[in-house]
């Protein structure tokens, strides 16, 4: 219950963020606080099912995959209503990956070390089906040209149908890495935890 509580606050903190911050309008302004607010669902229907009794442990790691996959398709696929519209790869240059961290906040909430690997797999894995996605495209560019100046690798750094290999490389490593040590130091906690409550049983 803790762990769709806390992430459910921060969507909810997020999304006021998102009604001040948004430079949309109109109909585009609409639905980037829709999208949103389709995480808020998703959380509240965790605490629903939790005080109806029906908290099964399996459906923790449904909600994870739901989410982490519907989070790659908010970030990365273009608002259908914002004018102009931006090429494909523009979203892959925004911090925007920083997102799945919340879910993974809500994982270790949950002290499932499982949980937490789930988490970590899910997040990469739809955040690199997303990226493919864009790579595939014919007009992104992935890479400078080899030998290329300092001068060529600026200009294909600044076309707007650039895709940065290497950031996305360094936002799937941290996260693995984070959801990894995360469920490290909750399996070592919660061995700790019951080592002492056996140490405090009386003999």
């Amino acid at each position: 219950m803790v762990a769709a509580a806390a992430r459910s606050a921060s969507v909810v903190f997020i999304l006021g963020w998102l009604a001040v911050a948004n430079p949309e309008r109109g109909l585009a302004y609409a639905w980037v606080l829709g999208s949103a607010a389709f995480f808020l669902v998703t959380g509240l229907a965790q605490l629903w099912l939790y005080f109806r009794g029906r908290a099964l442990r399996l459906a923790a790691y449904l909600f994870i995959l739901v989410d982490s996959l519907a989070l790659a398709a908010v970030l990365l696929l273009p608002n259908p209503y914002a004018v102009p519209e931006l090429p494909p790869a523009i979203p892959l240059r925004y911090a925007s990956f920083m997102y799945f961290f919340v879910l993974l906040m809500q994982a270790a909430f949950s002290f499932r070390p499982r949980l937490l690997l789930w988490t970590g797999l899910c997040g990469v894995g739809a955040w690199t089906a997303g990226f493919l996605w864009i790579v595939s495209r014919p007009e992104t560019i992935t890479n400078p040209p080899a030998g290329g100046n300092r001068a060529v690798v600026r200009a294909v750094y600044l076309d707007p149908n650039y895709a940065s290999m290497l950031k996305y490389e360094n936002e799937i490593i941290v996260f693995l890495l984070v959801s990894a040590g995360l469920a490290l130091l909750v399996r070592r906690s919660r061995a700790r935890g019951r080592a002492g409550r056996g140490r405090a049983r009386p003999r």
